[in-house]
């Protein structure tokens, strides 16, 4: 137990690193899936203004 007690805060502070990592890494991947979900949008809406005028 006394080993475990110096070296605790070191491994929570790395895990909490690694966390916020994580949570970087998913937030870069979901802003990247936005910005493809709105570009397909736009080509919908492109498609059916076009088709609204033939």
């Amino acid at each position: 137990m006394e080993i475990i007690l110096p070296i605790l805060p070191f491994v929570l502070l790395v895990f909490i690193f690694y966390w916020v990592h994580i949570i970087k890494v998913n937030s870069d991947e979901q802003v990247k899936q936005n910005e493809e979900i709105i570009s397909l949008l736009k080509k919908i809406n492109d498609n059916i203004s076009n088709s609204a005028y033939d």
